[in-house]
């Protein structure tokens, strides 16, 4: 082999580790970010609820048992014991919790397949102002 043509062989034996190396790099970046964000479909769920006035724990226990949440809160923070009417409908879940938890200044957060509850502090909100987070 001449100098020249040993040259481009060593050239493109690092050509190819490198392009080998940025190959994997770059699956397991993508495998490392990819994760299912079940925040928004849990929100999304439709969930019908029948017309009552009850308190608000027996509410939260309702719509846990119809949309496969759980409702996770201090029941002397948010009122549990505070008297609630909603109107028998279908709706998704992000709907009926901002009818419910809206008047009553409750924010939420999402996790996974627990909605948090906590007095809202905040004077200026709207009834989407549930924070919608996604950590696993």
């Amino acid at each position: 082999m001449d100098k020249r043509s040993t040259k481009f062989y060593v050239f493109a034996c690092l050509m190819k580790l490198s392009a080998i190396q940025l190959l994997i790099a770059g699956f397991f970046m993508t495998t490392a970010l990819a994760r299912v964000a079940n925040g928004q479909e849990i929100l999304e769920q439709k969930v019908t609820v029948k017309a009552g006035s009850t308190n608000l724990k027996s509410a939260l226990n309702d719509l846990e048992r119809k949309s496969s949440v759980r409702f996770i809160y201090n029941p002397r923070e948010i009122g549990a014991d505070r008297r609630v009417t909603l109107a028998s409908r279908s709706a998704t879940l992000k709907e009926l919790l901002a009818e419910l938890l809206f008047p009553l200044q409750i924010r939420y957060e999402v996790s996974g397949k627990q909605i948090a509850l906590f007095k809202n502090l905040g004077a200026a909100n709207t009834p989407n102002d549930g924070v919608q987070s996604n950590s696993q």
